[in-house]
């Protein structure tokens, strides 16, 4: 597809271009869906190209309907491009070359200032919305976690990985049980020294709340 004139080049048409490719328009149409990546038996006998594009899926992303790759998309965890928060600037695509060059150029002392401050204050805003995502995250992750902790007498599974020599730590399971918890003590929070009644006695395992 040719585009004839600047007044042509606008995101909504480089959009239309791009889902109309033969090489890409399928998975610019997956991203904007929010699909999952297709299995590589479903695109065996595709393109070379189209290949190469499903091989960078995870570092392709879309922005205002546009497919853009890693260093152009905006990143949900930041806010922000990579080109943003590391050069303190977007980096110019193709459709940047057309445009006429600005009328007012700027000294280096003006240019190093207006950089340093837009990086400061980019690389605040990316950690305070680094924070946010974190803090996010970890109220999800708690909602699933034992705050209650447990009761003499329940039955607990016990977490005790170990390495056998000879054997794959992938083939060997690390949970045991069911215990039976007889007494109970707590010196760190989210940590309860358990003896049980299956185990040989007087042995104590730490289990994670």
């Amino acid at each position: 597809t040719k585009l004839h004139g600047p007044e042509e080049w606008n995101t909504d048409t480089l959009a239309r271009v791009q889902r109309e490719g033969p090489d890409v328009g399928d998975l610019a149409q997956w991203k904007l869906e929010g699909k999952e990546r297709p299995a590589w038996q479903e695109i065996s006998n595709r393109s070379p190209t189209f290949k190469g594009y499903w091989a960078l899926w995870d570092s392709l992303g879309v922005e205002n309907n546009l497919l853009k790759t890693y260093r152009y998309a905006v990143h949900e965890s930041t806010g922000k491009t990579p080109a943003s928060v590391v050069f303190g600037a977007e980096l110019r695509l193709p459709i940047d070359l057309i445009s006429d060059r600005p009328k007012e150029e700027e000294g280096v002392d003006n240019y190093l200032s207006r950089l340093q401050d837009r990086l400061r204050l980019t690389r605040t805003e990316v950690r305070q919305k680094l924070k946010l995502e974190s803090d996010r995250m970890k109220t999800r992750y708690d909602l699933r976690a034992n705050t209650g902790g447990f009761q003499v007498g329940e039955k607990v599974w016990l977490y005790n990985p170990k390495r056998t020599k000879g054997k794959s730590p992938k083939l060997r399971k690390s949970w045991e049980g069911l215990h039976r918890l007889v007494f109970e003590e707590s010196p760190f929070k989210g940590v309860t020294q358990i003896l049980s009644e299956e185990l040989p006695k007087e042995s104590a395992i730490r289990a994670m709340c």
